[in-house]
């Protein structure tokens, strides 16, 4: 008998998935008559991706280990953790115009599709962790001036989104909470401890080494109180070089938070020769 309710219990839920696979699809396609849209990488009219477009984006998962600290800046040759970071797809081609259209273009009806690969993502970062105490998912801040340019927080919006996937399709519950945020007078604040004046908080990292891009994002980030003693999972849109995700990863350890892993949406392969 129990053995039976099981099959049933599980035989219910994909029904469910599927009628709300339906609803969402069908919605999208009043919407659509409504407000006229079109596809962010062919152009194809009616959806923000369209299915063809779907299939294209290319996915290579990859879990790598990023040496961190939790001290204020991390000098060449000190000991340092791994934590371990994962990510879904490779930056370029199709991935790469979808991500670049809800950044640059202001595209949010892009995000659902992106949702969907960063749910895959988390799933498998967290794996069994997801059936023991709450995990909270923090993600990356943005500079305030592209807030203001783009209108919204992409990465926040693609997380809850993806935590609603996951919870729908894996009864877990993942706690999106933004415990990180950029500190304030960055600039004034590198001048008065004698460091480098760059031109804003962060300046641009082209053209730094590795460790001159870990000293431009250091102490950039300040975590709040609140993740004192919770597991953490830090999550961003694209990882280059680690830097941001070290800096993230030191702030929220210095207020007591216990970061478990790293996610993100994509990845920059490692260039060969």
């Amino acid at each position: 008998m129990p053995m039976v309710q099981k099959n049933v219990g599980v035989g219910s839920g994909r029904i469910l998935d599927r009628v709300r696979a339906l609803w969402r699809e069908g919605a999208h396609d009043l919407l659509a008559l409504v407000i006229p849209t079109w596809c962010v990488i062919c152009g194809t009219d009616g959806r923000a991706v369209c299915r063809t477009c779907r299939r294209a984006v290319m996915r290579s998962p990859v879990e790598r280990n990023l040496p961190v600290s939790s001290n204020a800046l991390v000098h060449p040759g000190e000991n340092l953790s791994n934590l371990g970071v994962y990510s879904e797809c490779p930056y370029g081609g199709s991935f790469r115009r979808v991500l670049l259209a809800v950044k640059e273009s202001g595209r949010s009806d892009a995000i659902p599709m992106l949702s969907e690969l960063l749910a895959v993502v988390l799933v498998r970062a967290l794996g069994a962790q997801l059936d023991e105490r709450r995990i909270y998912a923090v993600p990356m801040p943005s500079t305030a001036t592209s807030e203001r340019r783009r209108g919204f927080r992409h990465v926040s919006l693609m997380l809850r989104s993806a935590a609603g996937r996951v919870r729908d399709a894996e009864g877990k519950r993942i706690v999106v909470r933004g415990w990180l945020r950029v500190r304030r007078w960055g600039r004034l604040r590198r001048w008065l401890l004698g460091g480098r004046l760059w031109g804003s908080a962060r300046a641009d990292q082209v053209g730094l080494s590795r460790y001159d891009r870990y000293r431009n994002v250091n102490d950039t980030l300040i975590a709040n109180r609140r993740c004192r003693g919770r597991r953490i999972v830090i999550v961003d849109d694209l990882i280059t070089t680690g830097a941001s995700l070290r800096e993230a990863h030191r702030a929220l350890s210095e207020r007591g938070g216990c970061v478990l892993s790293a996610v993100s949406l994509g990845y920059t392969p490692k260039r060969r020769g």
